[in-house]
C-alpha cells in the first residue's frame, strides 16, 4: 500500500467531503470540525490549507493515489513556541490497515523540518479513542498525562490523554 502526504488539491474536494461527512469521524475530533461536512466545507478547508506559505502545515493523506484523510501541525505560541501539536483523521474505509501510523511517521519527519526550533511534538486524544492512542504509540509517542474531565464532546465530559514525542 502506497501511503504519502502531500498538499491538498482542488480536485480533492469531493473525496474530502465524502470521507469527512461521517459521525464516527466527528466523535473523535474537535467541535470546530463541521458536521455534517459539506462540499462547501471541503472547498473552504482546501482553500485554507493551501493559502498559507509552503510548506503547508495541513496536508492530505493519500493512499494509492486516493485521498484518505488529513494530517496537520500547529506550532505553539509564546513560551510554547518549541512545541508543535499534531492532529489527524483518516476516512473510515482506510481504518485498521496501518495507514495512519505510516502517515504519522512520515509527518513527524516533515514537521521537524517545517519547525526547526521545535523540541516536542504532542497530541491530545479523547479517552475513548484507543485506536488513535495506539497509532501515536506505534509512531514513538509516549503518554505524558491524563487530563481528568478536561474536555466535552457530544455533551459528555471526558478525559484527554496527552502524548508527546521529543526531538531525537
Amino acid at each position: 500500500m502506497d501511503v504519502c502526504i502531500r498538499s491538498f488539491l482542488a480536485e480533492d474536494e469531493v473525496q474530502l467531503a465524502k470521507l469527512a461527512d461521517n459521525p464516527r469521524i466527528f466523535k473523535n475530533v474537535r467541535d470546530i470540525f463541521p458536521s455534517p461536512y459539506t462540499l462547501d466545507d471541503a472547498r473552504a478547508w482546501i482553500e485554507f490549507a493551501t493559502s498559507k506559505k509552503k510548506p503547508h502545515t495541513n496536508q492530505a493523506i493519500v493512499v494509492n493515489g486516493k485521498l484518505a484523510g488529513c494530517i496537520g501541525a500547529a506550532v505553539g505560541n509564546d513560551i510554547h513556541r518549541i512545541s508543535v501539536e499534531v492532529g489527524y483523521w483518516l476516512g473510515e474505509p482506510f481504518w485498521g490497515k496501518g495507514i495512519m501510523t505510516q502517515a504519522l511517521q512520515q509527518w513527524i519527519e516533515q514537521v521537524w523540518i517545517i519547525a526547526p526550533d521545535a523540541r516536542r511534538l504532542w497530541a491530545g486524544v479523547l479517552a475513548y479513542n484507543e485506536p488513535s492512542m495506539r497509532v501515536l504509540e506505534k509512531a514513538g509517542f509516549q503518554k505524558e498525562a491524563i487530563l481528568k474531565q478536561a474536555v466535552i464532546k457530544n455533551k459528555k465530559v471526558c478525559d484527554e490523554h496527552i502524548y508527546a514525542l521529543l526531538r531525537p
